[in-house]
């Protein structure tokens, strides 16, 4: 269980192997797919492990997918850079997709 300021206390329910979904255009491809409408929210680029992804559920009955993105701008040719992005969705639609995800084992 964790607290933000954006969605209250959030329960982790899974975490997701990106790296074998194929990143996070795929995830968007999987949400396209299904009809699923989402948010997304990029945030500052950080230092993560790309092929990271974490599925949380909010107290609003939303679904919250944190995920690593790794590029290398045209900008910055010589290092990677980390973007972190978040997906939410209702709980409804992410029960339409939740067996397309590979899952990977939570720390």
């Amino acid at each position: 269980m964790i607290k933000t300021k954006e969605f209250g206390e959030l329960k982790l329910i899974s975490c997701i192997n990106m790296r074998k979904l194929g990143g996070y255009e795929k995830l968007r491809n999987l949400f396209k797919s299904h009809n699923i409408n989402y948010e997304i929210y990029s945030l500052s680029s950080k230092p993560g492990r790309f092929g990271g992804g974490k599925v949380f559920e909010a107290s609003n009955n939303k679904i919250i997918i944190s995920s690593y993105s790794h590029a290398i701008t045209p900008r910055i040719k010589k290092v990677g850079v980390y973007v972190h992005y978040l997906y939410i969705l209702s709980k409804q639609d992410f029960e339409k997709i939740k067996d397309n995800l590979p899952s990977r084992q939570c720390k």
